[in-house]
């Protein structure tokens, strides 16, 4: 059963003229608020993840003990594959139902996260199939068209996740909320890379300065950046709803 989170739907209420700043804090916020939440969803993915590369680990260990069995150590890196690239594809889909989730203020059953990620996981690679390649040639090509498509197609994941659009439509829909705003829109996006860039800096040069080891420092660091990868979707998210 869904449980009812009123702080975050209180958060999310909140935004009535966006702010970069106050965007950024309330998706904090909603980060800490839930990081218990976040943790176990992400322990499940590790899991797995984990479990889609048995039968490599597996086929590698025979090979290790037998150099004559390197065919059946082939199949079975092949079937880790086969079984990496969907479950991929779903957690990465039930992640965004999360994060979506936890903007609407309401806590999902992990497996009813899995059972959205199965639905929305083909819609997801899609769209961001054709949002990657429209940017991508336009970073070829002038440079300026693949920010202009960045910018109009940022909130398509959070269309797919609440409107059920996918594809072309998902991509429409996400630019029409830039129009008439398009520099708004822009701002709103450019501040929060400006502060993780910065952020990302200061963390690199305060790890570098201390007397551990260098993978140590990097452990240290990709800790300290982790919530990152959270905070950024939820700040979309809040964006998107901001802006409806």
């Amino acid at each position: 059963m869904d449980q009812i989170i009123p702080a975050a739907s209180t958060l999310v209420q909140s935004v009535s003229s966006p702010s970069p700043f106050r965007l950024l804090n309330q998706s904090l916020r909603l980060f800490f608020t839930h990081f218990p939440y976040l943790l176990k969803f992400w322990l499940v993915q590790t899991l797995i993840t984990l479990a889609s590369f048995l039968p490599a680990i597996t086929g590698y260990i025979v090979y290790l003990s037998n150099n004559g069995l390197l065919w059946l150590a082939v199949i079975l890196a092949i079937i880790s594959i086969i079984i990496f690239i969907p479950a991929s594809l779903i957690l990465s889909a039930a992640y965004l139902s999360q994060i979506g989730t936890i903007v609407d203020g309401v806590s999902r059953p992990v497996k009813d996260l899995l059972s959205s990620g199965f639905k929305l996981a083909l819609p997801l690679l899609l769209i961001n199939f054709l949002s990657g390649l429209a940017i991508t040639l336009g970073l070829v090509l002038l440079v300026i068209p693949g920010l202009v498509f960045g910018v109009w197609f940022i909130f398509s994941q959070p269309v797919l996740v609440y409107e059920g659009l996918s594809g072309t439509s998902a991509l429409s829909r996400s630019k029409s909320f830039s129009q008439g705003r398009f520099w708004t829109v822009f701002k709103l996006m450019a501040v929060p890379i400006f502060v993780y860039i910065a952020y990302t800096i200061l963390v690199s040069l305060a790890t570098g300065l201390l007397p551990v080891s260098a993978s140590f420092q990097q452990i240290i660091s990709q800790v300290l950046t982790a919530p990152v990868g959270y905070v950024g979707p939820l700040y979309v998210f809040l964006l998107y709803k901001s802006l409806k």
